[in-house]
C-alpha cells in the first residue's frame, strides 16, 4: 500500500510518499517541497500546488492520501484563510 502524506502551506507544501508492506513495515519513496513565489498572485499559487499534487497522485497512484490538518496561530491567522480559500 503506499500513502501521500501532504503538509499543506502557501510557501512550501510538504509531501511524503510511503509504501507499507506486510501492514507494519513503511518505507520512504519519496519527500519533498512545493514552492510557491511569495509575490505571486494567489492564485497562480494555488494553481501551481494543485497542479504539482495531481502530478504526484498521477505518477505515484497512492492508494490513500492524508492531509495534515490546518493550523495557524491567533496572532497570524491570514494564512489559514487563505488556504480555506
Amino acid at each position: 500500500m503506499r500513502v501521500l502524506g501532504i503538509d499543506p502551506g502557501l510557501n512550501a507544501t510538504g509531501y511524503g510518499l510511503i509504501e507499507i508492506r506486510n501492514g507494519s513495515q513503511a518505507r520512504l519513496l519519496e519527500a519533498g517541497l512545493i514552492r510557491t513565489g511569495q509575490k505571486e498572485p494567489l492564485s497562480r499559487r494555488l494553481g501551481v500546488i494543485a497542479e504539482e499534487i495531481r502530478s504526484l497522485v498521477a505518477r505515484d497512484r497512492p492508494d490513500w492520501v492524508a492531509v495534515e490538518d490546518l493550523y495557524c496561530y491567533y496572532t497570524t491567522p491570514k494564512p489559514a484563510i487563505l488556504l480555506g480559500l
